[in-house]
């Protein structure tokens, strides 16, 4: 109750700020109000997909673990995965598969250490569990070599999978082609690009005075600290 009376209230802020910035920009209530309602309504839509995207992604991937921890050999398929994540990092290292309920036992320390000396004098070991793994059992792996041990759980599974889907998610035939979604793609690669260009919007709206150039330059910058704040994608399987 307490989250919903607060979206209540930001969302009523939100509207009131951009009435006042509009009714300063336009001197007219009437198209203060309606270009208020109008951003807001934009907001919406440009925040809600992508949440609903990710929620969707979240969903795939608890249902992909729980496949694999079903399947008879899912290896190449988890390796796909992971080589889209890192990319030729799994050249050359061994793979160990634990495939279990993801909701059971957790791969222990001692689990770990025996896969490690089980490759012992080997360069690189992924070892890659369905289910949760101790925490211990990941303070280990930053201490082995000969080989280096990267271990990957459902929680890191489903990360890697949700930032690097297949290319056809939720398994359509390529017959049949998705509806293309519009939405405003945020990324950090076009974050530099996008901070430019808000700054070129902001110097032509103090040289002719025109408000769009000021609302175009604050949703250009918007979008661009919103793509600096992403979290870099991981380069690196082994450290």
């Amino acid at each position: 109750m307490g989250k919903r009376i607060d979206r209540v209230v930001l969302r009523l802020a939100l509207c009131v700020g951009l009435y006042l910035f509009y009714a300063a920009a336009f001197h007219s209530i009437p198209a203060a109000v309606c270009a208020a309602l109008l951003s807001v309504a934009l907001l919406k839509k440009l925040v809600r997909e992508p949440i609903q995207r990710r929620a969707k992604r979240r969903v795939r991937a608890v249902e992909t673990i729980h496949r694999w921890a079903k399947a008879q050999d899912p290896a190449a398929e988890i390796a796909a995965i992971i080589e889209r994540a890192y990319p030729g990092e799994l050249a050359g290292a061994q793979m160990e598969l634990l495939a279990r309920h993801p909701q059971g036992q957790p791969v222990t320390l001692d689990e770990v250490f025996a896969l490690w000396k089980a490759h012992a004098g080997e360069e690189r070991l992924a070892v890659i569990c369905t289910c949760a793994a101790q925490e211990a059992a990941h303070a280990l792996t930053r201490t082995l070599t000969a080989p280096r041990v990267r271990l990957l759980d459902a929680q890191q599974l489903s990360e890697l999978i949700q930032k690097f889907p297949a290319g056809q998610e939720g398994g359509e035939p390529s017959s049949v082609r998705p509806r293309r979604v519009r939405s405003v793609r945020i990324t950090r690669k076009q974050a530099p690009k996008r901070l430019v260009f808000g700054g070129l919007l902001l110097v032509m709206y103090w040289l002719l005075g025109n408000i769009l150039y000021l609302f175009a330059a604050l949703a250009t910058l918007f979008f661009a600290l919103a793509g600096f704040k992403k979290h870099k994608s991981p380069r690196k399987l082994f450290a």
